[in-house]
């Protein structure tokens, strides 16, 4: 007989735990809430010091975009007034990497290639170097023609008719026979 498990507080016990880990995510979320919005003017103030660019972009945009999307215009001037710790973070971090990949670029521009030291020799100055054994195939065709000849003399291999058959017949043709 198998045996139940009659426990009646095991579904209780869980949902009081899920309902515990959700407030204490609410609770979480609510002082980094808190403290983005106590660093929210000042990621403003410095990100407008480190690139005016992309903070007066930013509110370019809004009031440009009015004619042609207001309803995302709208919705930028909220996100701005209403959470304004995230934008702040967002101009932040975007200014921080502009002007970084500023830096780079400008280090790679600052970098000269370097080439490699060479001299020109014209054709005559060149310098013409025999040397004896330099390239020297006579014993290689020595064995090419000693092969020629092996096989002129060896007596014709029988292949079968639907080769012979072949006007321009290749001695590789029985290779893999």
């Amino acid at each position: 007989m198998a045996r139940r498990n009659n426990r009646s507080g095991g579904g209780i016990i869980s949902i009081v735990m899920m309902i515990a880990v959700i407030i204490g995510l609410y609770y979480l979320m609510q002082g980094l809430w808190w403290i983005l919005g106590v660093i929210g003017p000042i990621l403003f103030i410095v990100a407008f010091f480190l690139n005016r660019s992309v903070v007066t972009g930013w509110f370019k945009s809004i009031f440009s975009n009015f004619k042609t999307n207001p309803l995302m215009s709208v919705g930028k001037a909220l996100l701005t007034f209403f959470a304004f710790p995230l934008v702040g973070g967002y101009l932040f971090s975007k200014a921080v990497v502009k002007n970084k990949v500023a830096e780079v670029s400008g280090q790679m521009k600052q970098k000269q290639p370097e080439y490699a030291e060479y001299e020109e020799v014209s054709e005559t100055e060149a310098v013409v170097v025999e040397d004896d054994d330099f390239l020297d195939i006579s014993e290689i065709e020595q064995q090419l023609e000693d092969l020629t000849v092996k096989e002129k003399k060896s007596p014709p291999t029988s292949t079968p008719k639907t080769k012979q058959a072949n006007p321009d017949p290749n001695k590789y043709d029985n290779l893999f026979d």
